[in-house]
């Protein structure tokens, strides 16, 4: 504590902007954990497993933006969050949230709840996900353009443009998911 009381007022200053530069760098780079810690990968290598995809790989960000199943549309936000939710999320009325745990997509046992917590970082992942899908459209490889027709081709401003679905219509999504599954305690 000595030291610091000898500084002069200027060093002072530009110690406390680092500070708070530096605050502000370590809660970006705790977000960016929490992250990989749920997503397991790097950003450009998400993979999620889907009902739809059947092979044992899953598939990468890079893989669904160009392929036939992501349509390329104005709704944008609505397709990533769809692709990244993937049938694995449920949420009812209440506000409680389950991702799936197991195969069997009708039995109580293979749903898991999860922490209301973990849906904020949920729709942060997202956020960035649909950041990135944006990204790799504008900077696409040419490989990864001859993947697709060129009619989609031309609708490249479609997600360019796109924004970002809010957290009310993220969630919907997920109550969507839970209508269409039989429900998860069952009247005996």
């Amino acid at each position: 504590m000595d030291f610091l009381a000898s500084l002069d007022e200027n060093t002072l200053d530009r110690l406390q902007k680092f500070s708070a530069q530096m605050s502000t760098a370590m809660r970006t780079f705790s977000k960016l954990i929490v992250s990989l810690k749920k997503i397991g990968t790097k950003s450009s290598d998400y993979a999620l497993d889907h009902d739809s995809y059947s092979d044992t790989e899953p598939e990468t960000l890079v893989d669904w933006i160009f392929s036939k199943r992501c349509g390329w549309k104005q709704t944008h936000g609505k397709d990533v969050a769809l692709w990244f939710l993937g049938g694995k999320y449920r949420a009812d009325r209440c506000g409680n949230t389950w991702f799936r745990v197991g195969d069997n997509v009708e039995a109580r046992s293979s749903w898991q709840k999860v922490p209301n917590s973990q849906i904020m970082t949920l729709y942060e992942t997202y956020g960035d996900m649909f950041d990135e899908s944006r990204e790799l459209v504008e900077n696409a490889k040419p490989s990864w353009m001859k993947r697709i027709r060129p009619g989609k081709r031309l609708r490249k401003e479609n997600i360019i443009l796109a924004t970002q679905i809010d957290m009310k219509e993220f969630v919907e999504i997920m109550k969507e998911r839970h209508k269409a599954l039989p429900p998860l305690r069952r009247i005996t």
